[in-house]
């Protein structure tokens, strides 16, 4: 069986912007708690966040509603108890997808991705257009 994504370690860097690192699969079994912390640090005051795909293999649809979660969530958009991949559909998705695209660059926010396939497939999903992106 696929091992889904696990917080490896909650961080900060040089800069005091907390970090969340990621192992494994981003999908259906670890993207509601990628949320909840992303969310939980953003209600302790972060007005910041890297999510760190170091270590991550590949990411669902539902990571990507995850995603774009948390971009809503640090923009001042949407309240995080809004959010469930559980009882997320595709229109769901295409209409967080549509609202953040629509908004651009969310300040603060950033996903680091060294994998050149992963992060392909995170353009083409237009995080490049929501988070700031690095390798």
């Amino acid at each position: 069986p696929k091992t889904p994504a696990a917080v490896l370690m909650r961080t900060a860097d040089a800069a005091g912007t907390p970090v969340v690192a990621l192992s494994g699969k981003l999908d259906a079994r670890s993207c509601d708690a990628l949320i909840r912390e992303a969310a939980a640090l953003h209600a302790r005051g972060a007005a910041a966040v890297t999510i760190d795909l170091t270590h991550v293999d590949g990411v669902s649809l539902c990571g990507v509603y995850a995603l774009h979660a948390i971009a809503a969530v640090f923009a001042h958009a949407a309240a995080p108890d809004e959010f469930s991949s559980r009882e997320t559909g595709l229109r769901d998705l295409r209409r967080l997808a549509e609202a953040n695209l629509a908004r651009g660059h969310v300040a603060g926010i950033r996903l680091t991705c060294p994998d050149a396939t992963l992060r392909t497939k995170l353009v083409n999903a237009g995080m490049d257009e929501v988070y700031e992106l690095v390798h």
